[in-house]
């Protein structure tokens, strides 16, 4: 979501031509990405050198895994 999600947001900004609206969407999205990533920041664990912020889902083998890291942080 922090890596990917400012794509989306250009994307939208592609299509407003207002300037004041375009610092509107800027302050709000930036704002959003911040208190998201405040969130994340009570579950990490500076002590971990591994993955964090990552799911394991099941493969489509069984008993097999496969992990999908969230952020940048976490390769």
């Amino acid at each position: 979501m922090l890596i990917f999600s400012p794509l989306a947001a250009v994307a939208v900004l592609l299509l407003l031509r207002d300037e004041r609206l375009v610092r509107w969407w800027t302050l709000l999205f930036s704002s959003a990405v911040a208190l998201f990533s405040l969130l994340l920041l009570p579950r990490f664990d500076p002590a971990t050198a591994g993955f964090q912020f990552a799911s394991t889902r099941r493969g489509s083998r069984p008993g097999s895994t496969t992990r999908w890291a969230w952020t940048a942080s976490a390769c």
